[in-house]
C-alpha cells in the first residue's frame, strides 16, 4: 500500500471535515480504502478531492473520518439545565436551540423531551435545529428511528409519549417532540445553514471541538459564539468548556453544569 497515497487521502479527509486526522482515524481510513489504496492508480483520490459535497463518495469519506458517538439523554444534567433556559426564554418569545455536531440526532430529540417534561406548553414555542457534517448521520436524524436498546439510556420514570415502538422493536419519535426538531448537513466551522436562525438561545456542541484541527476549531468557536443571542448559553464538553475562550463569552454555572454565556 502506498504511504504517500494514504497521506493524500488523509489531507482530503481533513479538508472535507475539518477533523484532525489522528493515528486512529488514519488507521480507519486505511482499512476503509484498503482495496483502492492498493491499486496501481490513485487518480480516484484527485476525483474525490474535487467531488461535490453531496456526492456519494464524499458521504463515504466523511463516514470513515467522523466519530458519531451519541445516545439519548447523554449528560442529562446539562440537557436539563439547557432545557430550563429555553423554557425561561419562551415566557417572552419563541426560543431556539442549535445542536451543532448532532450526529444521528439523539441529542436534539432528548432536549425536546426534557423541554416537554418541564413545560409541555413551552415545547410548542421551542425550535431545535441539529446539524452535522455527515449526510448519513443527518439522514438517520431526520427519520428519528433508533434501535430498541436506545431506550436503555433514558432515566427511569421518564415519560416518553412521543416515542412509539415498531414491530421490529425499533423506536421512533412522533408528535410534538418530532415536530420540534429539524436537521441539516453542515460543518460547524463554516457559516451555518439557513435552518439555523441568526440568533439562538442555546447551542449544544458537546465533545465535538476536540476532534477538529486548530484552525477549524477556532472558526467553529467563533461561528457558535456569533449565533448566540445575548444571554444565550453554549454547552461544550466539560474539558472543552475549561479550555475554550472567546471575547464575547464567559464561563457560568447553571444547575451544577458549566456553560459559556454571551453577555445579556
Amino acid at each position: 500500500m502506498s504511504g504517500s497515497a494514504l497521506d493524500v487521502l488523509c489531507q482530503v479527509a481533513r479538508a472535507r471535515t475539518g477533523n484532525e486526522i489522528t493515528p486512529a482515524l488514519r488507521a480507519r481510513l486505511e482499512r476503509a480504502y484498503a482495496g483502492a489504496l492498493g491499486g496501481a492508480s490513485h487518480a480516484w483520490i484527485a476525483a474525490l478531492a474535487g467531488a461535490a459535497e453531496d456526492h456519494e463518495s464524499i458521504g463515504e469519506l466523511v463516514a470513515a473520518t467522523t466519530v458519531n458517538e451519541t445516545w439519548l439523554f447523554r449528560e442529562a444534567e446539562a440537557l436539563r439545565a439547557a432545557a430550563g433556559h429555553l423554557v425561561e426564554r419562551t415566557a417572552s418569545r419563541p426560543a431556539v436551540a442549535w445542536c451543532a455536531g448532532c450526529a444521528t440526532g439523539e441529542e436534539a430529540y432528548s432536549l425536546a423531551l426534557v423541554v416537554a417534561q418541564l413545560s409541555p406548553a413551552a415545547l410548542g414555542r421551542v425550535g431545535i435545529v441539529g446539524t452535522d457534517v455527515s449526510a448519513r448521520a443527518i439522514g438517520t436524524a431526520r427519520i428519528g428511528r433508533y434501535p430498541g436498546n436506545a431506550l436503555d439510556a433514558v432515566p427511569p420514570g421518564t415519560p416518553t409519549p412521543s416515542l412509539v415502538r415498531e414491530v421490529d422493536g425499533a423506536v421512533r419519535f412522533v408528535g410534538a417532540v418530532r415536530e420540534a426538531c429539524r436537521f441539516a448537513r453542515a460543518r460547524i466551522d463554516a457559516p451555518p445553514p439557513d435552518e439555523v436562525p441568526a440568533q439562538v438561545d442555546v447551542v449544544l456542541c458537546r465533545n465535538v471541538l476536540f476532534y477538529l484541527a486548530d484552525a477549524p476549531r477556532r472558526r467553529a468557536v467563533d461561528a457558535l459564539a456569533r449565533r448566540l443571542a445575548p444571554g444565550g448559553l453554549l454547552a461544550l464538553g466539560h474539558a472543552e468548556a475549561l479550555r475554550v475562550a472567546h471575547p464575547t463569552l464567559s464561563r457560568v454555572e447553571r444547575d451544577g453544569c458549566l456553560f459559556l454565556q454571551k453577555a445579556p
